[in-house]
């Protein structure tokens, strides 16, 4: 972890000398159209690029996304195939909140061996990464343990300490849209003061909002009219600090959303069938499957992988589901046929969910239950080539292109073109150089 304060370093080679990507979680490709009536999005996209819908990875979850747009490789090189490692449990658990989890260096661990400095708020797991001014997602997940000790230990104390100091009066907790505002004005604050070369901000509250109370929903779009101030306060930072023409913005999203009225629990269904037992409270005791819901599909974990008898009757029995038309299961996969849609684990199967549907990993909740419109309305974790799920990208500033404009590109792409920007070498990237965004080619 870098512990010392770090000033920018500018290369010959470099396109843009200072780079700032913006992740806005649950941001969908149809949000263009009210992105092009807010100011400061309908800026960039007048100054820049537009990648009208950006295909994610499988599952769609945050934390894979998140990891495979900063590596530019799929989770089945980078490691990060959940939000969560898997545990046979319904209780609350670690997230895959650690760097050293990323099997292949990201972009800021090459940024920084070339000697740039680098910053990061809240992008998935980023704890403990080596980051010059890092305010990573982390938070307890046992009884015990302090929020104030973790942040400090896996962050850049110092600079902790120095926002503690100044914003902490706009945080309360986890909770949004504090959080989001939190995070712009420690953000700006950071690239006007130290101007990083390289600036990761994740936004959550759209996402939040969303998967309360729908993907359309009002209360998505005034979420997004918010995000369109924070970005204006980093972008209004980047003038104040007359770096603004010497600066590449890049806004990602990070997955689709659909909304859902039925919510699959396999793990009771498991219960029902012999495959897990459980005590009163709906916690395992034991199981010979068990399924780690991730929303829109659910990676099904065999406690023996090499029992062929428990892999077939786990198979006929999830193909009973899906002829049944009552389960909500859309597809079944093997472990060996997500290889070809850039996932891999210890699991033995994926099942993917109807349009409508979601899973989740509840024992005690029925096998299929309606859900009323209001709590959880939408969610994620879907196949991310199902129709009208993609996100987008908008590139601007310096090395950008105005006016190009590409149909679709993939989430993996997006490291490799900021690496040409920053003049790095991000090497073994499964996605590709989006030239046609990039003046000089």
């Amino acid at each position: 972890m870098v512990l010392f304060r770090k000033m920018p370093v500018y290369l010959p080679g470099m396109k843009a000398k200072h780079v700032v990507l913006i992740s806005i979680d649950g941001l969908n490709a149809k949000d263009l159209y009210l992105m092009k009536e807010l100011s400061y999005f309908s800026e960039m996209i007048r100054r820049g690029s537009v990648a009208r819908e950006m295909v994610g990875v499988y599952p769609s979850l945050t934390y894979p996304s998140h990891v495979s747009i900063i590596t530019g490789v799929y989770p089945n090189k980078h490691g990060i195939t959940d939000n969560k490692p898997f545990a046979a449990t319904c209780q609350e658990t670690p997230w895959f909140f650690y760097a050293k989890d990323i099997a292949v260096p990201a972009l800021y661990d090459v940024a920084i061996k070339k000697g740039l400095s680098t910053g990061s708020f809240f992008w998935p797991v980023t704890a403990g990464a080596n980051i010059h001014y890092n305010c990573p997602p982390i938070w307890p997940t046992s009884q015990g343990e302090s929020q104030i000790a973790l942040s400090l230990r896996n962050g850049s104390p110092g600079f902790l300490l120095e926002l503690e100091r100044r914003f902490n009066w706009l945080r309360h907790g986890r909770q949004y849209p504090q959080l989001d505002n939190f995070t712009a004005v420690s953000a700006a604050y950071l690239l006007k003061k130290y101007q990083p070369n390289l600036l990761l901000v994740a936004f959550s509250e759209l996402d939040h909002e969303r998967h309360e109370y729908g993907r359309n929903s009002k209360q998505a779009e005034y979420s997004l009219v918010r995000t369109n101030e924070r970005v204006g306060l980093i972008i209004e930072a980047a003038k104040d600090a007359e770096i603004y023409n010497d600066t590449a913005f890049v806004i990602v999203g990070d997955h689709g959303f659909l909304d859902y009225n039925k919510c699959t629990a396999l793990n009771r269904i498991f219960l029902d069938n012999g495959y897990l037992t459980a005590d009163d409270q709906g916690e395992v005791l034991d199981y010979l499957a068990f399924a780690q819901a991730a929303g829109g599909s659910a990676q099904i974990y065999l406690q023996n992988k090499t029992d062929q008898k428990i892999f077939h009757d786990i198979s006929l029995l999830l193909k009973s589901l899906k002829d049944s038309g009552e389960s909500g299961i859309a597809e079944i996969y093997t472990a060996q046929q997500t290889m070809s849609k850039g996932l891999s684990g210890d699991f033995s199967f994926v099942v993917e969910a109807e349009q409508g549907y979601c899973f989740t990993s509840s024992i005690n909740s029925p096998p299929v239950t309606a859900v009323q419109r209001g709590s959880k309305a939408a969610t994620h974790g879907y196949d991310p080539e199902k129709s009208d799920y993609q996100s987008l990208a908008i590139f601007s500033g310096s090395g950008i292109k105005m006016g190009a404009e590409l149909p679709s590109i993939n989430c993996v792409d997006i490291a490799p073109t900021l690496s040409q920007l920053l003049d790095l070498n991000l090497q073994n990237c499964d996605g590709k150089i989006l030239t046609q965004m990039l003046t000089g080619n």
